[in-house]
């Protein structure tokens, strides 16, 4: 914003001095008002999240980064950048809101598969574990990666002989 890049953080403290500055609305709502009013709440909020974000920056042991003035970012923000501030804000919040769950695995067989073979069907599925002597269940139930390392070791086992000429 105003050509310096802040780093909101929307922990509690921002949390209960946002429902302390609001009376407990939303601030979901308050931040994307579309008047006067609503674009000074924005700037309150934008400056509390960035305040935040830059103590707990410099607890991590950051160097000292700059925090926004109120006024100062009222005066400066121009009109195209309301929409990005706003979406800036509101991600915080999203990210302050949300519960640290860890990511699900990723299948790098099946990652392969989709980078080599655009639409993969059920059938052709099947069909590897079939031809591997593994009925529908026992092959639905095994990773992909195993199922397409099958497939692999198929193709190897039946690929006709390299004749030396």
């Amino acid at each position: 914003m105003c050509g310096t890049e802040y780093h909101l953080l929307f922990n509690g403290y921002a949390m209960f001095a946002a429902q302390d500055m609001f009376e407990n609305r939303q601030l979901g709502e308050i931040v994307q008002d579309n008047t006067a009013e609503g674009f000074i709440n924005l700037c309150r909020v934008f400056c509390l999240l960035a305040e935040q974000g830059e103590l707990a920056r410099r607890y991590e042991g950051y160097d000292r980064g700059e925090t926004p003035d109120e006024e100062r970012l009222r005066a400066a923000v121009m009109p195209y950048d309301v929409i990005a501030m706003r979406q800036s804000v509101l991600e915080a919040l999203m990210r302050g809101y949300k519960r640290d769950v860890p990511e699900e695995e990723t299948d790098l067989g099946l990652a392969e598969l989709q980078k080599k073979n655009r639409k993969a069907v059920k059938a052709d599925y099947l069909r590897i574990g079939a031809v591997n002597g593994l009925g529908v269940k026992e092959t639905l139930l095994l990773p992909v990666g195993v199922v397409f390392d099958l497939l692999e070791s198929y193709a190897r086992a039946h690929r006709p002989p390299k004749q030396d000429i």
